[in-house]
């Protein structure tokens, strides 16, 4: 017999905001692996969140515990404006499962907290933000890019200053560089982002910035970090074109590929656990141990999608939209 949700590991933890006298305080903590092993009560987590660059607006994102405690319910709206962090992945406990792939998939502010009760049914969500910066809340955001001057050193230290303590990577071209003194001041990333979208494309490569697992990655069309060659069984279901050059594929949840990252797709499953010897009368069946699509492509497009202790495999996924790269 298989339990509901066995494998699914997730981790929730709600922390204080660190200040120059007192760290980062654990306030509240949920997991499906309390001490790494299996909890079969563990709470049900839903939650369904886009990563993608910030010249695209997404709004917040939602997570969701089902099956609270009084307690918590009554505590809900002091967890806003903490930090929040979640963790999740796959856990030991069924044939195909890989915990090396699990970690932090969100990480950020905690916009608004609060709970409901519906019959005997208790939840508690949560909206969070990457970034603590909005419009009614500006951060310090200031690009001063001098002519003359390559991109990335005046982004480096505009990031710097906004987040100081926030680790950041920046990975783009040094021809990046304006003929005009480009000087601006932005309330959030989401502004920013968007005006250097539309400056770099008029010199000929496209710049994103994303917020993922607390880090601020920047990186542009020359990007070429390592491929991260994924294996057949890591799909859920053939990849699919989803626009011109952008293929969708359906992975088993994991928190080791980012936005920007390189994915080298599988040839096939080949002498591997479960294949089977098919004749010529089978070619249908046969297409099933191979993928459609081949090559290495690049990561624009990021969402999670999870629900615990659903029965539907399609519920614990990652699924990412990758651009064509050419490369083989």
């Amino acid at each position: 017999m298989t339990i509901k949700g066995a494998g699914r590991y997730y981790d929730l933890s709600v922390y204080s905001i660190p200040t120059d006298t007192a760290p980062a305080r654990l306030i509240k903590r949920w997991t499906s692996y309390p001490d790494g092993v299996y909890d079969p009560g563990a709470l049900n987590i839903q939650f369904d969140m886009s990563i993608v660059p910030y010249d695209t607006p997404t709004g917040g994102q939602t997570i969701v515990l089902e099956g609270v405690s009084l307690a918590d319910l009554q505590q809900a709206t002091e967890y806003t404006n903490y930090q929040i962090v979640l963790k999740a992945g796959m856990a030991q406990g069924l044939p195909l499962a890989n915990p090396k792939q699990a970690g932090t998939i969100a990480q950020g502010f905690i916009f608004q907290s609060y709970p409901n009760w519906e019959g005997t049914e208790m939840s508690l969500s949560f909206v969070i933000y990457p970034s603590p910066y909005t419009i009614t809340e500006p951060g310090n955001i200031t690009l001063n890019w001098a002519a003359g001057t390559p991109l990335s050193g005046a982004l480096e230290q505009s990031l710097k200053t906004a987040f100081p303590n926030t680790p950041i990577s920046i990975n783009i071209s040094s021809n990046l560089v304006s003929s005009n003194n480009e000087q601006g001041y932005f309330a959030s990333l989401n502004d920013l982002a968007s005006v250097l979208s539309g400056i770099t494309q008029s010199l000929g490569h496209q710049v994103y910035i994303t917020f993922q697992n607390g880090s601020i990655i920047v990186f542009d069309d020359t990007y070429a970090p390592p491929p991260l060659e994924l294996s057949f069984t890591d799909l859920v279901g053939q990849p699919a074109w989803v626009d011109v050059n952008i293929m969708q594929v359906k992975l088993v949840m994991r928190a080791d590929i980012q936005v920007g990252a390189l994915i080298k797709m599988p040839k096939g499953l080949k002498q591997g656990p479960g294949s089977v010897i098919i004749s010529g009368n089978s070619l249908p069946s046969s297409l099933k141990y191979k993928s459609a699509f081949q090559g290495i492509f690049q990561v624009i497009e990021l969402r999670q999608i999870g629900n615990s202790r659903a029965a539907d495999g399609t519920q614990w996924v990652s699924i990412i939209n990758c651009a064509v790269t050419g490369s083989d």
